[in-house]
């Protein structure tokens, strides 16, 4: 063992020498800066719309080289849609930009895109105007209440696409 080598105490910090991880002075041992943490998750956003715009090009070269469509398992055997039939078709029509043809073929799928885009929205406003809106809208989604929400609109996703989809 280093003899010269120091070691955090509970609620004390290690002295800065190259090569030593920071640490928070009053979180205890083994925790690193925040400002790592926040580094490391400010990137989520720009991932999921790079992800969102990746789904919307192979949606829309599916549609230009007549790709067939996936098919639902769940409706080849029971003829019941999922709650998710019509997705591709959705990112089809929005990746045409026809957006009343996406919120027909499947509205949580057309608000699940909305919502990415929004939420790149508040991060581009964060990073310019140094506000902090990301954790505000964290904190709404980290609430209790939202669960139930989800579960419901799932639920009434279903029923709509069970009553119009073919």
């Amino acid at each position: 063992m280093d003899p010269t080598r120091t070691f955090p105490q509970a609620g004390g910090q290690v002295s800065e020498s190259p090569g030593q991880c920071h640490f928070r002075k009053s979180a205890g041992m083994g925790l690193p800066d925040p400002s790592i943490l926040e580094r490391a998750r400010v990137s989520a956003p720009v991932w999921a719309f790079a992800g969102l715009l990746l789904l919307l090009a192979v949606a829309r070269l599916s549609e230009e080289w007549n790709l067939p469509l996936p098919f639902c398992g769940l409706k080849r055997l029971t003829g019941i849609p999922c709650p998710f039939c019509g997705s591709t078709r959705c990112l089809q029509a929005c990746s045409r930009l026809d957006i009343a043809q996406a919120v027909c073929w499947n509205p949580l799928t057309f608000l699940a895109c909305l919502g990415v885009v929004l939420w790149l929205g508040v991060w581009i406003a964060d990073v310019l105007f140094n506000r902090r809106g990301l954790s505000a809208v964290r904190r709404w989604l980290a609430a209790p209440a939202l669960e139930p929400v989800v579960i419901v609109a799932v639920l009434l996703n279903w029923i709509y696409l069970c009553l119009t989809l073919p």
